[in-house]
């Protein structure tokens, strides 16, 4: 479990992704993973990890999301 929860830190988008996403996918035994996937949901710059992470918390355990916005995808527009 360390090692998925290590991962939420990540550089890389899709390493954060795929961590949260098995974290969720574990549920309530990912427990000690509600902090970083917080953290996650709330200040990520990816919206995509937001969500991810969003969802595994609330696979954990609904509670964990209390004071956190649901994250709402807005279309990435080029530069």
């Amino acid at each position: 479990m360390k090692g998925w929860i290590d991962k939420l830190n990540s550089i890389h988008e899709a390493d954060r992704m795929k961590a949260a996403r098995v974290l969720g996918d574990v549920g309530a035994r990912a427990e000690e993973a509600v902090p970083a996937l917080q953290n996650l949901a709330c200040r990520d710059a990816s919206q995509w990890v937001r969500l991810e992470a969003y969802r595994a918390l609330r696979a954990i355990d609904p509670q964990t999301t209390d004071g956190i916005p649901v994250p709402i995808l807005r279309p990435e527009v080029p530069d």
